[in-house]
């Protein structure tokens, strides 16, 4: 089954905005199923130097949105 995978936040963290959530559903908007989703980042990188600053991070899932995590 194709999924779309896209942000629901900024891309760029910061103190003000220490989390990225992520909008996972298929290619038309709709949820996958009506279960939870398990995303797990494999891992996330500082621009500028390129130190690694998360690895296989799973995800939380958003009490609004069942889409997003």
């Amino acid at each position: 089954m194709p999924v779309a995978i896209t942000l629901a936040s900024q891309a760029a963290v910061s103190l003000e905005q220490p989390r990225v959530s992520v909008r996972v559903s298929d290619l038309l908007g709709q949820p996958l199923s009506t279960e939870p989703l398990t995303v797990t980042a494999e891992s996330a990188t500082r621009v500028g130097d390129e130190v690694v600053v998360l690895s296989k991070k799973k995800f939380e899932p958003s009490a609004e949105d069942r889409q997003v995590t």
